[in-house]
């Protein structure tokens, strides 16, 4: 295949620099470098910052389109934001383009496909994207657009079962399910014992709560709790919870961290917590689960983690030091939980199965398309 995918933020995960390192970016880097490795020509567009103006990272071509932050106000949706990105897709001259969460670019890229007569398969990174409302997308023309490019995609792909009817329901389109892959190569053979040590993972952002985190910390004090992640914003919301963190003497805060680092904890801790309101499919889940490490939540997607006994579902702080306590009473009553995230794990999202899945879906998309 000839393969674009469009992920403006992007190029921090797929070089190890600097740069917005989240979820959907590490996935789609993943399967960047997956489609290069099986020897597919593809291309990475992303902001231009840090040096991405034109490179080769892991056989994958990153091209720039602009810098997130030139032109003017207003002006620069159409120039040099659209007409930029209109060029390097141009350039890419791809056979299929690819996407990955609700945005006005879901758009941009549609109508450019339909209009060069290519191949686009759209996919959802979070339950806000299958939402009537959008509450992701603040502007009207950026609803309109996402609205759009979501009609326009030759294929949609989702997360969960939950996702796939809200879709259906919400905007009368099909979709069809892939269980995401892990980002990294996981490599833990060692059997997993109780500790008295818990992981958060993420961005510091309202939705996440991490309030709720801390609230249990300061019920269970003879537990540490690691919060591994940074912040947009460190004068407002996120810098008071900092503030609070580091007031907590069984709480360690660790910033953003690298990969090997992030691996570290996952193999240190016990139990990852999550106390997101909203989310699509984790992706510090499915590393937690490849490290045979249970999941004790707020969100809990398709109620996997519940129906699968991959850890426990809580809703407030009582709720959750309750579980901790439970999952982490001895050895054998935490191996039975590890046990079950680990094979999970096997089954469904391992890096090279997962990846794979998602190259054959887009490789059908490209013969089909073919075909017409």
């Amino acid at each position: 295949m000839k393969i674009c995918i469009v992920s403006h933020n992007a190029f921090g995960a797929i070089s190890g620099r600097e740069g917005h390192i989240g979820g959907v970016e590490m996935q789609t880097a993943a399967l960047a470098r997956h489609l290069a490795e099986q020897g597919h020509d593809v291309t990475l567009l992303v902001w231009n910052e840090f040096g991405a103006a034109s490179t080769v990272e892991s056989g994958v071509k990153v091209s720039a389109i602009c810098h997130e932050d030139a032109g003017l106000p207003v002006l620069k949706f159409f120039s040099p934001r659209w007409t930029s990105l209109h060029r390097r897709l141009r350039d890419a001259d791809a056979e299929i383009y690819y996407h990955n969460g609700a945005e006005y670019f879901t758009g941009q890229v549609a109508f450019f496909c339909r209009m060069y007569r290519r191949a686009f398969v759209f996919s959802t990174a979070s339950d806000a994207d299958c939402l009537p409302d959008l509450p992701f997308l603040g502007q009207s023309y950026e609803r309109w657009l996402y609205r759009f490019g979501l009609r326009r995609a030759d294929a949609v792909i989702c997360q969960t079962q939950g996702q796939q009817r809200a879709l259906l329901e919400n905007f009368n389109r099909a979709a069809t399910i892939l269980p995401m892959p892990c980002s990294f190569e996981i490599a833990s053979g060692r059997e997993r014992l109780a500790n008295s040590e818990v992981l958060w993972v993420g961005r510091v952002v309202a939705l996440k709560r991490l309030e709720l985190y801390l609230d249990v910390a300061e019920s269970l004090p003879d537990i540490t709790f690691h919060i591994a992640g940074g912040a947009d914003d460190d004068e407002g919301y996120a810098g008071r919870l900092f503030g609070r963190a580091s007031a907590l003497k069984n709480v360690v805060g660790h910033g953003v961290l690298d990969r090997q680092s992030i691996m570290n904890l996952y193999q240190r801790c016990s139990l990852l917590l999550c106390t997101s309101s909203i989310e699509g499919f984790p992706n510090t889940f499915i590393e937690a689960w490849g490290f045979g490490m249970p999941v004790v939540t707020s969100f809990d997607p398709d109620n996997l983690i519940r129906d699968h006994d991959l850890g426990a579902v809580a809703h407030d702080s009582a709720e959750f030091a309750t579980v901790i306590r439970k999952i982490l009473a001895d050895d054998a009553s935490y191996r039975y939980w590890s046990d079950n995230a680990l094979q999970y794990f096997k089954s469904h999202h391992e890096r090279r199965l997962a990846l794979g899945r998602f190259a054959g879906f887009l490789q059908q998309q490209v013969d089909c398309y073919g075909s017409r």
